[in-house]
């Protein structure tokens, strides 16, 4: 979570990209008693993610309604990982890296007992549905400041 923690959301992941902006635009929807999945569903379409936008709108959901931490709403374009992003992120990176005990282990800890396997569920279908299209949410790219080969240019 701390790899993420104030961090540009452009050292992600072009998955993880998607689903920072898909949190904020599903939370923003949410905000303004607008149907997330509907305000995200066209968006979706464009990325050949339309099957899964009920299952991100499902976990949402969980954290919105039964959820132990407050998610905050940002803006799609502020430039910083705010701390529940930063937890988000780190929980679909352990999905698809196929770290389901790691993933479920935090979500014990944000999320009611029973909620915890659906949403687990729905996670792993979409981060299934993400690796089909070439869009893993594996969390950063390459870490902040460096180049791929991991070398501090500068």
């Amino acid at each position: 979570m701390y790899d993420y923690l104030d961090q540009s959301p452009t050292c992600l992941s072009s998955g993880s990209c998607f689903l920072l902006s898909a949190k904020r635009g599903w939370i923003m929807a949410a905000a303004q008693r607008h149907c997330p999945s509907l305000a995200l569903a066209g968006w979706f379409s464009r990325m050949n993610l339309l099957e899964a936008v009920n299952d991100f709108s499902a976990v949402m959901q969980r954290f919105h309604r039964s959820g132990r931490q407050q998610m905050l709403v940002r803006d799609l374009t502020y430039p910083r990982i705010t701390e529940f992003e930063a937890v988000m992120i780190a929980i679909w990176a352990d999905v698809a890296r196929q770290r389901s005990h790691q993933a479920g282990a935090v979500l014990e800890l944000l999320l009611t007992e029973q909620q915890v396997p659906c949403t687990l569920a729905a996670m792993q279908r979409m981060a299934m549905a993400m690796r089909a299209i070439g869009l893993p949410p594996v969390g950063l790219e390459v870490a902040c400041g460096q180049d791929a080969a991991g070398n501090n240019p500068g």
